[in-house]
């Protein structure tokens, strides 16, 4: 088992928004259906592409990162959220995390019984906070 200090934990966090505000573009959040790739590995088909606010960054408490939010974004395509991929805004990969429903431990939470998202309908973030455990 291994500990950090409070600074490295905190770093550790700030390094995800320093390679989200890598590219000028802003970072992405895609969320996609279907079973997800090995980590990295190409993917296609994204329901819905949310980009990030530069900075990213909003602050770190402890060893919870919050993040600026996105601004509403509508649905591409209809389908089961299942996984969602962070990127720079050049596209290049930084994270694959898990999404779920409501009382899921998934990273991601759709404020629903269910994952679906529909196209058309806007797509809010009301909560961007990672927590390192």
């Amino acid at each position: 088992m291994i500990n950090f200090s409070d600074a490295v934990v905190s770093d550790r966090l700030r390094a995800l928004t320093r390679a989200l505000d890598a590219d000028p573009a802003g970072g992405k959040l895609l969320i996609y259906g279907g079973v997800q790739p090995a980590p990295g590995a190409s993917a296609s088909g994204a329901l819905v592409t949310l980009t990030f606010p530069l900075p990213s960054l909003d602050s770190v408490t402890g060893s919870t990162l919050t993040l600026n939010e996105p601004p509403a974004t509508m649905v591409d395509a209809t389908g089961d959220a299942t996984w969602g991929r962070l990127t720079d805004g050049a596209g290049a990969w930084i994270a694959d995390v898990t999404v779920g429903a409501t009382g899921s431990s998934a990273v991601i939470v759709i404020n629903s019984a269910s994952t679906t998202i529909y196209a058309g309908a806007q797509l809010t973030v009301t909560v961007a906070t990672l927590t390192e455990a």
